[in-house]
């Protein structure tokens, strides 16, 4: 059995409440704060604090990190964490998902950022939390449980907090020096749904593939199929944004009813949306070209139905009946 010592979280730099396990080329991380993850050994050794010059924009948005280590969001939606400085280092394997602190960063964006949007996070993980019971009794510590609403410190989240409460979001509440507990409110429930029903409104389908020239019929199928079921396609190949290619992707899949995902051609960006796109909550649909089928990794195959296509009018088939039995048809405005 590993050694397990309270040791500092590299993250949040906290002593209490911490649990370190040594795994020989890795850390893995239980923090109160952070929650659970795995991080290299540069930069356990290092912590955000002492990385040094050229890494100061990791130790400015260690809410950021903590905000997105806290809801688990993993380019798979399934795999913990391993965060790492560099891109070069060790690849993911079938326990944990390698992702460097930029990348990660990256996957993360668009963030809340004023006290609404915030406000509208912290909201939509105390669903989460409240497995589905509307009476649910929430304690929030104000030390811990900050990342939450990705507030930058505690004195932001005591802010927010007081704020919903006087929004008249908190049901039966009572306040101390530690933190809140309180229910709920309709109002507060009412808030959550319509948040939710402002994507099912959305006729967008985002278009995650292989963006290659000898790809290109394929994902003209998907943009066929897609059509065929009633909504909007949307790809971003060889358009120029402001922002990255990635961060545009990722912001288009937030405003997206649904994701097609094709596996083929194995893409790095590919994985991240998927990912991003699972932690989102939304529709998912994945394909591969058959004869790509064999190079899938068999953590996909075991754990998700890939759906294989033979050619171009298998594949536009192929995406129109998923959505029409799978989405959820638009409301109406």
């Amino acid at each position: 059995m590993p050694e397990e010592s309270d040791e500092k979280c590299p993250i949040c730099l906290r002593t209490s409440g911490v649990s370190v396990e040594s795994q020989g080329w890795s850390r893995r991380i239980q923090c109160s704060t952070c929650g659970k993850f795995y991080v290299s050994e540069e930069l356990y050794d290092f912590t955000l604090e002492r990385l040094g010059s050229g890494f100061e924009k990791y130790s400015k948005n260690r809410f950021i990190l903590q905000g997105g280590l806290r809801e688990k969001i993993s380019p798979d939606g399934k795999r913990p964490i391993f965060l790492t400085i560099k891109k070069s280092s060790p690849k993911d394997t079938d326990d944990v998902y390698a992702i460097s602190m930029e990348d990660y960063l990256e996957l993360l964006s668009p963030i809340p950022q004023n006290p609404s949007q915030k406000i509208d996070k912290l909201l939509s993980n105390l669903e989460k939390m409240s497995a589905g019971s509307y009476g649910h009794l929430f304690q929030l510590n104000f030390e811990t449980d900050y990342p939450l609403a990705y507030a930058r410190d505690v004195a932001e989240f005591s802010f927010l907090l007081s704020a919903m409460n006087e929004k008249g979001l908190f049901d039966m509440t009572s306040k101390s020096n530690v933190g809140w507990h309180f229910r709920l409110s309709i109002d507060a429930w009412e808030r959550i749904e319509e948040n939710k029903n402002k994507r099912i409104k959305l006729y967008q389908g985002f278009v995650a593939c292989w963006f290659a020239d000898k790809h290109d019929l394929f994902r003209k199928a998907i943009e066929r199929g897609i059509k065929n079921a009633g909504y909007e396609p949307l790809s971003i190949k060889e358009k120029n944004y402001p922002e990255t290619v990635l961060s545009k992707a990722l912001g288009e899949i937030r405003k997206s009813r649904f994701v097609v995902i094709d596996f083929t051609g194995q893409r790095d960006t590919v994985f991240v949306e998927f990912g991003f796109a699972l932690g989102q909550g939304l529709e998912t649909i994945l394909v591969i070209n058959k004869n790509d089928w064999k190079n899938l990794k068999e953590f996909y195959v075991t754990n998700y139905n890939v759906r294989r296509y033979s050619d171009e009018k298998d594949l536009e088939g192929i995406v129109e009946t998923a959505i029409l039995e799978r989405v959820e048809a638009p409301l109406c405005d």
